[in-house]
């Protein structure tokens, strides 16, 4: 019985691999073409690898390649100050971020128009000025310039004297022998010279103002002088206001003539210490009114 069970066991494997090696002599692969032997069948053969490319950034996102991956960090805005008439606004990307701001006007003046104190546009005219029956703007409280007081430093002389050899000069401010200091003077020089200093010049008004203002004052550096000197004011050649004996001691003087009728007006200095080089007998702030 027992020999019988090994012979059957035997037999079994016998027949298995008989059929195992027939089937393999047998077996044809319908995907290779056995004319070319060529083999049509698919197989995952792909070995590529992905490079990244990357965008350029932007103001909200850092170089990104197309499979999502980021590189770096986004650039951010670059916000521009609104102005009256443009928003705030990143100038790389025009993201709005504020409203215009707006004009802040100034309203126009006698002599300025409307501006706007943010960039300086204008609008309209000047308002003009309201001049009243004394000449003084009621809006502004300015006087009309055609009123307004001059320097007669201001003037251009119309003659100087050839009779006398020295002519006005004009300098910002002297101090007189009592330690006060004047503003605004006109003195006569000429320059050394073996006579003394003198010296005439005549202006055209033509009647166009009615007084005439200023004072007269010796230099303090010749608060010790031992000459006489003088200053005379001519209307139309007539003598209207004179002072003499301007020597040590001499109190400074005011004085305010009347010349509304004056056509052309000549002032004279004599000024004797040095042969006029000593600038001592001097006007300070000589100013003349217009016609009301």
């Amino acid at each position: 019985m027992k020999k019988f069970i090994i012979l059957l066991l035997v037999l079994c494997v016998t027949i298995c691999f008989a059929s195992c090696k027939n089937n393999e002599n047998n077996y044809t692969d319908n995907n290779i073409n056995t004319a070319s032997g060529i083999d049509n069948n698919t197989y995952d053969t792909d070995t590529t690898v992905h490079i990244h490319s990357y965008s350029d950034a932007t103001c909200t996102q850092p170089p990104t390649c197309s499979c999502g991956v980021t590189i770096g960090e986004a650039l951010g805005h670059e916000i521009s100050e609104a102005t009256c008439l443009t928003p705030g606004m990143c100038t790389r990307c025009n993201t709005k971020f504020s409203e215009p701001l707006g004009h802040n006007w100034k309203e126009a003046t006698c002599e300025s128009p409307k501006i706007c104190l943010r960039c300086d546009l204008t609008e309209g005219i000047a308002s003009g000025h309201n001049y009243s029956s004394n000449h003084i703007c009621t809006v502004c409280g300015q006087q009309d310039a055609l009123y307004a007081p001059v320097k007669l430093s201001s003037l251009e002389s119309y003659m100087t004297s050839q009779e006398y050899h020295g002519s006005f000069k004009t300098c910002d401010s002297k101090t007189d022998i009592w330690g006060t200091e004047h503003r605004d003077i006109i003195y006569v020089s000429g320059g050394f010279s073996s006579t003394t200093s003198n010296g005439m010049e005549t202006y055209r008004l033509n009647q166009k103002y009615e007084r005439i203002t200023g004072k007269v004052f010796l230099s303090d550096y010749y608060k010790n002088t031992q000459y006489t000197g003088s200053v005379v004011i001519y209307g139309d050649g007539k003598v209207i206001y004179e002072i003499r004996n301007i020597g040590a001691g001499f109190e400074t003087v005011s004085f305010d003539i009347d010349i509304s009728n004056v056509k052309d007006l000549s002032i004279y200095i004599n000024d004797p210490d040095f042969y006029g080089a000593a600038q001592g007998r001097c006007l300070s702030e000589v100013t003349l009114y217009p016609q009301q």
